[in-house]
């Protein structure tokens, strides 16, 4: 049985137009990219984070005492050149009766000229108590960047030529990488009804120079929440949040999730950043394949005139869950007695 049927058990009543004429649009988007994950970089979007919670907090694992993959790709901004995406895959194992989990992610994104791969390992504990149950993760591993700098243009710069001269002191002419630590902490709350977490990212600030940019990764600070709502036989909601901040600028999500007969399941989420004014909406839908598959989709349309050169973002979600039986203890042998009695 898992966690939260545990718990709920124990507590019943706590139930465009062409790209090669707007170049300059392109330019702007990739520099301006650049700058910001320099000196404040946001993570990369993520629309199918109630999905796949282990990915944004290592506290998650074993929630449900099933051995869970997940695999995703997001293409952001499709049909802009130099437009952000990912692909990522995670995999995350309960101890059942120590009451702990262990798990592995790998990702791989892009967007403009830099690139970034991320391995990481995390872990976690969890208590029950009164009220539901307490769990607490962390995760630790490596990032590697690297920074075309051959791709970038500039307004006085000579090319046509090997190498190039960008003409610029701060501007790279060659790939360039470097590897930096990653370090995350993780809370997570979850009874019958409610799943409320928190999530700190990227310690410590480490600054290193990747030919001649300088990077810093900047904290950041994650918070959020899930409601369950079932109404009616073979139908459930549930609600969901997500607030997110570098300490500079937030964004906030907020959603509804809908599930029918364990069979089919939608989702709508409005996005905002920096703002309480929603500057994005997202369309899920998504299906079980039997008892242990699922896939979603996911597509996210933005307000802003960025609309008129691209087609809107993708992202899609692969799940595989099974049972776990590791981390059961061993039982002690049952001694049978030879006596007979009469």
């Amino acid at each position: 049985m898992s966690i939260t049927g545990r718990v709920s058990d124990r507590f019943l009543y706590l139930q465009g137009q062409h790209l090669v004429l707007k170049s300059w649009v392109v330019s702007s988007v990739l520099f301006l990219s650049l700058c910001l994950r320099m000196y404040g970089q946001q993570t990369f979007q993520n629309s199918l984070f109630y999905l796949d919670p282990y990915d944004m907090n290592p506290a998650y694992i074993g929630i449900d005492d099933r051995i869970s993959m997940v695999a995703r790709y997001r293409q952001q901004w499709m049909g802009l050149e130099g437009s952000p995406g990912f692909a990522r895959f995670n995999i995350h194992v309960p101890l059942r009766d120590y009451h702990a989990g262990f798990g592995l992610k790998l990702a791989s994104e892009s967007i403009g000229v830099m690139e970034d791969f991320t391995l990481s390992f995390s872990g976690n504990y969890y208590v029950e108590t009164y009220f539901g149950a307490i769990s607490a993760g962390i995760r630790g591993g490596f990032s590697g960047k690297n920074i075309d700098g051959s791709k970038l243009v500039s307004a006085t710069g000579i090319y046509g030529s090997d190498p190039i001269d960008h003409q610029d002191n701060y501007l790279s002419e060659i790939r360039a990488g470097e590897f930096f630590p990653v370090l995350g902490f993780g809370l997570n709350f979850f009874s019958n009804k409610l799943e409320i977490g928190t999530v700190f990212d990227y310690y410590p600030v480490v600054s290193k120079r990747i030919d001649k940019f300088l990077w810093k990764n900047q904290p950041m600070i994650t918070f959020h929440g899930k409601y369950y709502l079932p109404l009616v036989p073979h139908f459930r909601m549930e609600a969901f949040w997500m607030l997110k901040s570098d300490l500079i600028q937030y964004q906030n999500d907020a959603g509804l999730l809908a599930e029918w007969r364990d069979q089919f399941f939608a989702g709508l989420t409005l996005k905002g950043f920096s703002r309480l004014i929603p500057d994005v909406l997202s369309i899920s839908a998504g299906a079980y394949l039997g008892h242990s598959i699922s896939i979603a989709y996911n597509y996210e349309l933005g307000f802003s005139t960025l609309n008129q050169w691209e087609n809107g973002s993708h992202e899609i979600i692969v799940r595989w869950r099974i049972d776990s039986f590791f981390g059961a203890k061993k039982k002690e042998p049952i001694i049978h007695s030879p006596r007979f009695y009469e």
